[in-house]
């Protein structure tokens, strides 16, 4: 699993806790900045947009497209697929498996709603009853 807080360490970026206004993280491109209010769920997400902004060479803020794509990047990396299809046929609320799996619920949804078709088709069979003879 992807941890950003071991990933900033090993890339020299620094990260700076601080009262943000209106936003929980931001990056110059080179150092992050986190919203000291944040949970620590929610300061491993933040930190990791941060870091994909980074990786991407992103120094200000973004279009909403970018952003989006950032959005499932951050999701992509935090829930991998396999950790989806041990869960597939749970029915937990979608808040406790976003606690399961460290995330927030925006995370959660975001990689939801970004599967591939064929990650679709792998939930899918993951969900059908398995018959046998």
């Amino acid at each position: 699993m992807f941890n950003p807080w071991l990933e900033t360490t090993r890339q020299g970026i620094n990260i700076y806790l601080t009262l943000l206004s209106g936003r929980a993280a931001c990056t110059d491109g080179q150092r992050i900045w986190l919203d000291a209010r944040l949970t620590r769920i929610e300061a491993t997400c933040s930190l990791t947009h941060e870091l994909l902004h980074i990786h991407a060479g992103h120094a200000c803020t973004q279009n909403s497209a970018v952003e989006a794509k950032i959005r499932e990047g951050v999701a992509r990396a935090l829930i991998p697929l396999p950790a989806i299809l041990e869960r597939a046929q749970s029915q937990e609320h979608p808040a406790t498996i976003a606690e399961d799996f460290n995330v927030t619920l925006a995370v959660l949804a975001d990689r939801m709603t970004t599967l591939t078709r064929h990650e679709r088709a792998q939930l899918r069979a993951a969900t059908l009853p398995h018959v046998t003879a």
